[in-house]
C-alpha cells in the first residue's frame, strides 16, 4: 500500500513528494474502504443465517408442541 519499490527511484523534487504521499494517502483510504465492504457484506450474510435459523427454532418447537413425527 505505501512501498514505492526497492527503494531504487525515490522521489526528489517537492512536487514528486507530495504526489508520493497523496497517492499513499488515496490508497490506504481505498484500501481501508474496500476492507470496509468486505466486512459488512460478511456481517449481512451472518444476519442471514442468524435470522434462518431463529425461524427454524420456532418451527421446530412448534412441531414438537403438537407432537408432530420428525
Amino acid at each position: 500500500m505505501s512501498a514505492v519499490g526497492y527503494g531504487d527511484i525515490t522521489p526528489a523534487e517537492k512536487n514528486e513528494k507530495v504526489f508520493t504521499m497523496s497517492a499513499m494517502m488515496m490508497s490506504c483510504a481505498i484500501f481501508a474502504y474496500t476492507v470496509n465492504s468486505i466486512g459488512n457484506i460478511v456481517s449481512r450474510y451472518n444476519a442471514i443465517a442468524t435470522t434462518y435459523r431463529e425461524k427454524m427454532m420456532y418451527v421446530n418447537q412448534y412441531m414438537l408442541s403438537q407432537r408432530m413425527p420428525p
